[in-house]
């Protein structure tokens, strides 16, 4: 719901984007099809598969949990037989789900972002915001830190942020 709110974090975008580039139906279906692989499968068997991913709103509900769920139920499967986690069948079977969703030309995704974020995240924060500061505990940040890598304008952004600027 949170990547939702911006332009920039879209599946549906990024399909309908890829779409309109097609001449007619057909040419425009091979264009979802190359445009969604190239963020999960990148290649018909998932020869370096998420080397593209992205976080966007769609892409996590459609594709990732649904990843995750099938995970979840063959570890579940092993945990009530008492045996070992089938690896090979659960790749199989998510290869199977990886290479069908991105055969699909629907559902139609949200192509402009929704909601107002700073209202998402006082929310968040009111239903969240509790537990986590109730779980947060002094050691847990006291661990000492790497010095910092500082990346070209890295040094204008800190100083922006720590109101320097």
């Amino acid at each position: 719901e949170l990547v939702g709110t911006q332009p920039h974090m879209l599946l549906g975008k990024w399909i309908d984007d890829a779409r309109s580039w097609g001449q007619d139906e057909q040419e425009a279906d091979h264009l979802e099809f190359n445009a969604r692989n190239v963020i999960t499968l990148w290649g018909p068997r998932g020869e370096i598969a998420d080397y593209a991913s992205k976080q966007w709103s769609g892409l996590l509900s459609e594709y990732y949990l649904p990843r995750w769920s099938l995970f979840f139920q063959f570890l579940r499967a092993a945990l009530q037989s008492q045996s070992e986690f089938d690896q090979p069948a659960f790749q199989q079977a998510l290869l199977a789900f990886e290479q069908e969703w991105g055969l699909r030309t629907t559902p139609k995704l949200p192509a402009k972002p929704h909601g107002d974020v700073v209202s998402l995240v006082k929310r968040i924060d009111k239903e969240w915001g509790p537990l986590v500061r109730e779980t947060m505990h002094e050691d847990v940040y006291d661990v000492p830190l790497p010095p910092l890598v500082r990346a070209p304008g890295a040094d204008v952004l800190a100083e922006q942020l720590e109101g320097r600027t």
